[in-house]
């Protein structure tokens, strides 16, 4: 048999005649050899088994979704290269690369300098505060978002955190592969500190006190005992968070959060990991703060480093090879489309709807959802096996769902100010001012249409706390 250009099957076909019709780029992921009865997944992706290989700047490759987000970036890059704007600006900062290679570790020093200084536990929580807005992943872990039971509210949310590696088993299975990303990662601290401006002698002491802290963090991950996912959501107030883990400084961070009504007027503070914070509280209370510096820098250098040289990077690609598989970094305009989209999200993907996407598309796409909508109703309408009260419900569910198509309906405002000259000025600034925004809809009601993806993003979600569907406009792209 042969496959014509249009996906036609001509000759003797056998099973290879399922496939008539199909395009050209699908029938080619195929192995139309084996009989899918046999080995459907040969037959299915056989061809993209044989011919694909994962590129070297990826841990893994889905051939649909990220030659369509390829496409995506590609198209961006010109339209930001040509940007006059704000989501400009940033692009060609963090195209800079001769001036980050010049400064090297330079804009780190200011914030390892009062690292440094810690004499007191006070010293440590007002460094820690910083680290919240930075996403510096130094002890625990945060989030805001929407209530369980009732999610038209919201709520602060603690859960476990402090690792840099990817969960607690790399710090605690002495296998031989965990041994070999351990040692990997060891020396990752050793090249990065002694970048940022230690001697090697005092980065080596560092990179031993580090894993000795993270491995007592991955401890108390482990220890953590299962609960359902009901008993999980147990809500207390500021005032029993305080008392419940009294070395950690909740006050401080708290006020310096910008979230001082937290847990006053409602119960709407949630740990996740109760057990981990009692070990945490327990932790502070035997170790002095000037013991955790060399933790809290590295933890720092680690987080900022992207920003920086391509020393720092290299160091970074070392280590990613180890973990999975990365032996290449992506080109730098890929890096730096990557960075603006997730620094002024609004402002880039309303760059890309204005140039890639139009109302009409918006539109079609609108119809064709509310056709699968009265098709579903049909089906549920006739299905033998629902109980009445359960078809109601699910009918009731489906008349009230609503799509977001494309792109949000209104757009929320990234007004924080570009530097056109530093990359590491604008990462910091952007961060802090989502972070920001992210801790402010604790006294908000909840925004049902506001949007957790980008709109140039190869995919889409349905949100079950607000029962909406979001399509996004890089999903309406071709193939798709």
């Amino acid at each position: 048999a042969a496959v014509t250009r249009e996906g036609k099957i001509v000759g003797d076909t056998g099973t290879a005649g399922h496939v008539v019709g199909f395009p050209e780029s699908v029938v080619r992921q195929m192995d139309l050899s084996v009989d899918p009865c046999d080995d459907f997944y040969q037959y299915a992706c056989g061809g993209f088994v044989k011919r694909e290989v994962i590129p070297e700047d990826l841990g893994g490759f889905a051939r649909s979704w990220d030659g369509g987000s390829a496409k995506i970036y590609k198209e961006m890059r010109q339209v930001l290269e040509e940007d006059k704007g704000k989501a400009g600006d940033w692009f060609r900062a963090c195209m800079r690369v001769d001036q980050m290679n010049k400064a090297g570790a330079e804009p780190l020093k200011p914030y390892l300098e009062k690292i440094e200084k810690i004499e007191t536990y006070q010293d440590l929580w007002e460094i820690m505060a910083q680290f919240q807005f930075w996403d510096v992943p130094a002890f625990f872990d945060w989030w805001v978002g929407a209530d369980n039971l009732h999610p038209e509210k919201m709520n602060f949310y603690l859960g476990a955190g402090g690792l840099i590696l990817p969960d607690q088993t790399y710090y605690l299975e002495n296998s031989d592969e965990m041994k070999d990303h351990r040692a990997a990662y060891r020396e990752f601290i050793v090249t990065q500190l002694t970048l940022a401006g230690r001697t090697p002698e005092q980065a080596n002491e560092d990179a031993d006190s580090c894993i000795e802290i993270e491995t007592e963090l991955a401890v108390y991950q482990k220890l953590e005992p299962f609960v359902s996912l009901k008993q999980s959501f147990k809500h207390i107030t500021q005032a029993e968070l305080i008392e419940n883990y009294p070395n950690v400084n909740f006050t401080m961070l708290i006020d310096r959060m910008g979230i001082s009504d937290v847990g006053v007027k409602r119960k709407n503070i949630v740990v996740k990991t109760p057990n981990f914070y009692d070990r945490l509280s327990d932790f502070f209370a035997k170790h002095s703060p000037q013991s955790l510096i060399p933790y809290l820098r590295w933890h720092l250098t680690y987080n900022l480093s992207p920003l920086l040289s391509k020393d720092f990077l290299a160091a970074t690609l070392k280590v990613d090879a180890n973990l999975m598989g990365i032996s290449q970094q992506p080109e730098r305009w890929h890096k730096c489309v990557a960075a603006t989209k997730s620094a002024l999200p609004s402002i880039t993907d309303k760059l890309f709807i204005d140039n890639f996407f139009s109302e009409d598309d918006r539109q079609v796409a609108l119809t064709m959802l509310d056709y699968i909508r009265h098709a579903f109703k049909s089906d549920l309408e006739k299905v033998q096996w629902m109980s009445q009260e359960s078809r109601s419900a699910a009918l009731e569910k489906l008349s009230q769902i609503f799509f977001e198509c494309g792109h949000p309906m209104v757009w929320p405002a990234n007004d924080w100010a570009v530097d056109p000259e530093s990359y590491f000025k604008n990462s910091l600034a952007a961060c802090e001012a989502k972070k920001r925004e992210k801790l402010a809809r604790l006294g908000a009601p909840r925004d049902r249409r506001r949007w957790s993806m980008s709109v140039m993003s190869v995919n889409s979600y349905y949100d079950n706390a607000v029962n909406g569907l979001f399509i996004t406009a890089g999903m309406l792209q071709k193939p798709f």
